[in-house]
């Protein structure tokens, strides 16, 4: 009997841990950089972007004053982003408490991530990269035994 291939190829649910982490480490970098799933990330507006830079009105925590749009003035919420589950067949990841505060900063024209488009293009292809990799190695691993009976 022939063996079905999701049975046969398994990544594991260490290689599906690495990946989440490694997609996260990738969305916080983008983020930072100013990009998102629709490119740039829109400009903060003149009065926002003042006040962040200046720091002025004080901003509780406020840990970044760069004027370039990167989503990080606390850093709550891209410290927020990490891992929901894995296992041998896959991983999620999200933001528990600071999803809300995603979905309005893409509303804003800032998105990170969206249920159309849940990670950027520059993103999806390392993560597209790694899975190449990681089937790859699985099937160089995998054992296929095939028997043949010569005779009754």
């Amino acid at each position: 009997m022939a063996k079905r291939l999701e049975d046969t190829v398994t990544l594991g649910a260490a290689w599906w841990r690495e990946l989440g982490s490694f997609v996260i480490r990738e969305i916080r970098q983008l983020t930072s950089s100013g990009e998102g799933v629709g490119g740039r990330f829109k400009e903060y507006s003149r009065a926002y972007r003042e006040n962040k830079t200046t720091g002025e009105p004080r901003i509780p925590r406020q840990a970044d004053y760069s004027a370039k749009p990167n989503l990080r003035l606390t850093g709550d919420m891209m410290n927020d982003l990490q891992q929901i589950a894995y296992s041998n067949h896959g991983v999620t990841i999200g933001w528990p408490a600071f999803g809300w505060k995603v979905e309005e900063n893409a509303a804003m024209g800032r998105a990170i991530s969206t249920r159309e488009n849940p990670l950027a293009a520059p993103v999806a292809e390392k993560v597209k990269n790694r899975f190449h990799e990681g089937i790859e190695k699985a099937l160089k691993e995998a054992r296929f035994e095939k028997t043949v009976r010569i005779g009754k």
